[in-house]
């Protein structure tokens, strides 16, 4: 068993990031009993005092996510984890940054 790997971004917006990641299958998983999570955490204002945190247990075969309601130009970490009944594995945490508001296409 090994942790989920290719964590990228597709589309980065203001307000939301979509995510995507290798798909897994029985040679990465090792059983076909588990689940992957998508983990991610980032402060609200500009004390490191209020931070968002949420893990979202990801239906099975699903590659790709997106996270709402974030806020304008924050940083964001995020971490797949898959867990079975070996246990548990992390995937390195990946920083992504939402866009500034109101930034116009080029």
């Amino acid at each position: 068993m090994r942790a989920p790997k290719g964590l990228a971004f597709a589309e980065i917006q203001a307000r939301q990031l979509t995510l995507q990641w290798e798909p897994l299958g029985y040679n990465v998983t090792r059983c076909h009993t588990y689940t992957v999570s998508l983990c991610y955490h980032y402060t609200l204002g500009s004390s490191h005092n209020q931070t968002v945190r949420e893990c979202v247990k990801m239906e099975r075969g699903v590659s790709r996510y997106t996270i709402k309601n974030l806020l304008p130009y924050r940083n964001v970490h995020v971490r797949l984890v898959l867990t079975n009944p070996e246990g548990r594995k992390e995937g390195k945490e990946v920083t992504f940054q939402t866009d500034e508001d109101g930034k116009s296409p080029l």
